[in-house]
């Protein structure tokens, strides 16, 4: 179960690493650092304060932590890289839903 999880994590930055570039490497950065601490903090705040959820276990966990770096990086990049910016909003919100769907499926 785990490898599967580590070969979609190495894909996805396969992909990431060579899909044509759509955006601005400050754009790629400071999205990269908005999803990465926006997911930080909600993790903690919802996992440690509240005790509603955790990964793998209870409590901050090294593979959670490392699992946000490896999953937020490239989903992100590959969300906004592709992002429909000059359709109408219906196949905008179809896009998000799609993407959504998706990868919350993993």
């Amino acid at each position: 179960m785990w490898m599967f999880f580590y070969l979609f994590f190495i894909i996805l930055n396969v992909i990431v690493v060579f899909m044509p570039k759509r955006l601005s490497g400050i754009e790629m950065y400071s999205t990269t650092l908005f999803a990465l601490f926006f997911g930080t903090n909600i993790d903690l705040l919802l996992g440690k304060y509240y005790s509603l959820y955790g990964y793998f276990g209870e409590g901050l966990e090294l593979k959670a932590f490392l699992r946000q770096y490896f999953y937020f990086i490239p989903i992100n990049l590959l969300f906004l890289n592709f992002y429909p910016l000059h359709k109408s909003i219906a196949f905008k919100c179809l896009y998000i839903l799609g993407v959504d769907s998706f990868f919350s499926w993993f």
